[in-house]
């Protein structure tokens, strides 16, 4: 089921895509890698950080176009005499994923919405320090954690993140990919079963995805939040460095909710 805001929670079907996106965050510094598979499996969605993905972007991938309404196919690369695509895989590389994702695409963050409130407490807790975490860290720095709210908006500020090379030159931040195999057989299963409810061609494998259809990534993202102590005031009696970093990690399978946005 969905709650009010259209968010899926509780145990429902969906595609299981291999790998995500791992990201390390030391206040604004990431990094993604990514893997593959391609079953229909029951999950629970709950947690999960849910995107609203277009279905064209993955027809395209397979070589089929449909018209604006996405309902009549323009031209295939689907083989009647072989009943398959000639394309039974494909990848997502991070850059073209975050340049297929806004605010507006953003329905829930999973598990990540707890994750700045947690690394507040973790800080706070290291240090036997109950005054606040913007007491402890410099301004500019707590900013980096905006205002202790991961929300969509904090969740595409990481996406179009970059970060500065070796050589001093602006650089995408993130870099990976998802990849989802098996994608013929995988059409047929869900032709056969109608599996999301949104099919009634027991022989449409030729649709190929529809909207409606859930692909859940997993394990999906990582996110690890760092923080780089420079401040002596701070240390703990028993260390004896000048700086040394402390860290959390937050995991959230991702699901693609496929839908017709284009």
């Amino acid at each position: 089921m969905t709650d009010a805001n259209g968010v899926y929670i509780g145990t429902h079907y969906a595609v299981l895509a291999g790998g995500g996106y791992f990201t390390t965050m030391t206040l604004t510094d990431i990094s993604f890698t990514g893997g593959d598979i391609g079953q229909v499996l029951t999950f629970d969605l709950t947690e999960t950080v849910q995107i609203d993905y277009d279905v064209r972007l993955f027809n395209e991938k397979i070589g089929l176009n449909k018209d604006a309404s996405n309902s009549t196919i323009i031209s295939s690369a689907f083989d009647a005499s072989t009943n398959s695509f000639p394309i039974d895989s494909f990848d997502i590389s991070f850059q073209e994923f975050r340049d297929n994702v806004d605010v507006s695409n953003v329905a829930s963050v999973g598990a990540f919405v707890r994750s700045f409130i947690d690394f507040e407490l973790y800080i706070n807790k290291y240090f036997y320090f109950a005054d606040g975490f913007n007491s402890l860290l410099k301004p500019n720095s707590y900013d980096d954690l905006s205002n202790n709210t991961f929300d969509a908006g904090a969740f595409v500020s990481l996406l179009n993140d970059t970060r500065e090379d070796t050589s001093g030159n602006n650089v995408d931040a993130f870099n990976g990919i998802i990849q989802l195999s098996g994608i013929n057989n995988l059409l047929e299963l869900l032709s056969r079963e109608d599996t999301f409810s949104n099919r009634t061609d027991i022989s449409g494998r030729f649709l190929g995805f529809l909207e409606g259809d859930l692909i859940l990534v997993n394990p999906g993202m990582s996110l690890t939040l760092q923080l780089v102590i420079k401040n002596e005031t701070y240390l703990p009696s028993t260390d004896n460095t000048s700086v040394f970093t402390l860290d959390q990690s937050y995991n959230a399978p991702l699901l693609l909710r496929l839908q017709n946005l284009s």
